[in-house]
């Protein structure tokens, strides 16, 4: 929970800078989704740990975090984020030709979070299953926010001003 509390923090901070130090705007902005790659990891690694521990193969974590680190590591090349530029005091950026591989794995893991956390659900008695309600709950009112401002709205309606302000949404679940 630490690990991915500490990547959602450098995402709302690095999405912030994004568009309050534009001589740095490129770094800002693929340090924003280096934050989401490892804050997704490690929300997986959160649902499969809580609150308790779900059988998965250490083969398959192994690939799971594989995979995170190669997208992570691609994130600070052209062939991720071409570039950025200014559009109306917004900062926005030039996907690469790897950037839906970034979306794939962000949908993929997210779902599979989900997965885990509902059949733990239906697994649950008593004070677990309390706690799980209470975690899918604002993890669901996060992801939700989270995803159509930063995902949804740029990608399908072009439509970036709430961007900044997606991150914010992610108090709902570390409070």
């Amino acid at each position: 929970f630490l690990a991915l509390s500490i990547f959602l923090g450098v995402w709302v901070f690095s999405n912030f800078m994004v568009d309050n130090d534009p001589e740095r705007a490129l770094f800002w902005t693929r340090t924003t989704f280096f934050s989401v790659i490892w804050a997704s990891y490690f929300f997986l690694e959160f649902t499969l740990n809580f609150p308790t521990k779900t059988a998965l193969s250490i083969s398959k974590r192994y690939l799971v975090f594989a995979v995170s680190a190669i997208i992570a590591l691609v994130v600070y090349s052209p062939v991720f984020i071409l570039g950025v530029y200014d559009d109306n005091s917004v900062t926005l950026f030039t996907p690469g030709p790897l950037y839906e591989l970034f979306i794939l794995y962000y949908i993929f893991v997210i779902v599979c979070a989900f997965i885990v956390l509902v059949r733990s659900l239906v697994r649950s008695r008593g004070l677990n299953r309390l706690r799980l309600k209470v975690v899918l709950l604002a993890l669901s009112a996060m992801t939700i926010v989270t995803t159509t401002t930063n995902l949804v709205l740029p990608e399908l309606f072009n439509y970036y001003k709430l961007t900044p302000y997606g991150g914010y949404a992610t108090i709902i679940f570390t409070v």
